[in-house]
């Protein structure tokens, strides 16, 4: 089912200011255009839910053809489907989108824990540590900014590899695609010899 169907059959007056659209989780959000966004309800997941953007003038088109049809179900008068369009236009003027302030504040919360174990494994990732050993030589890694590096220690030859991705964006008629192409490149420090 689509965003706009969704939307005219659960809907019975217009809550989404300029324009509604859907998020991964199933959030309908309202967006003024201007950067005025919040939830405004939850509903099933729509199948044209990543491009779907749903205007008031779409929903109430949608809810006076699905109107239009219940009332030749129903076998309602002329006048009563003019009344049914006429409270449809009112909605639209008169209604808004409420925000749930628990459901804000949880939102905000679980946003706030979330940034900080990012740094709290972005910091334990700066630290060295050591990930294998095997014949007497030792592998570490670090990632001390976009990307990871390692080194061995056999004995007291170092070797040290750094690993990292060259990611590019393709166009692709209207779409686009991110290639990315892996290097690497190694480092072997060895202890001078005494004269």
């Amino acid at each position: 089912m689509t965003l706009l169907e969704i939307l005219a059959r659960a809907w019975t007056e217009w809550k989404g200011g300029m324009r509604v659209y859907q998020d991964a989780d199933g959030d309908l959000v309202a967006s003024n255009g201007y950067g005025f966004r919040h939830v405004c309800g939850h509903a099933e997941i729509a199948s044209d839910r990543a491009t779907a953007i749903v205007t008031a003038e779409k929903w109430a088109a949608q809810r006076a053809t699905s109107g239009a049809q219940a009332t030749k179900q129903k076998g309602l008068t002329l006048i009563e489907t003019l009344l049914v369009v006429a409270f449809t236009v009112v909605a639209i003027l008169v209604g808004s989108c409420v925000m749930d302030p628990e459901r804000v504040a949880q939102r905000a919360a679980e946003e706030a824990a979330e940034k900080k174990a990012v740094e709290v494994r972005r910091q334990a990732e700066l630290k060295p540590r050591k990930i294998s050993e095997a014949d007497g030589c030792e592998v570490w890694a670090f990632n001390p900014g976009q990307r990871w590096q390692y080194f061995t220690r056999c004995g007291s030859k170092t070797e040290t590899k750094t690993t990292w991705e060259e990611c590019r964006t393709v166009p692709s008629g209207k779409t686009s695609r991110t290639e990315c192409t892996p290097h690497s490149a190694t480092v072997t420090n060895e202890p001078k010899d005494a004269p």
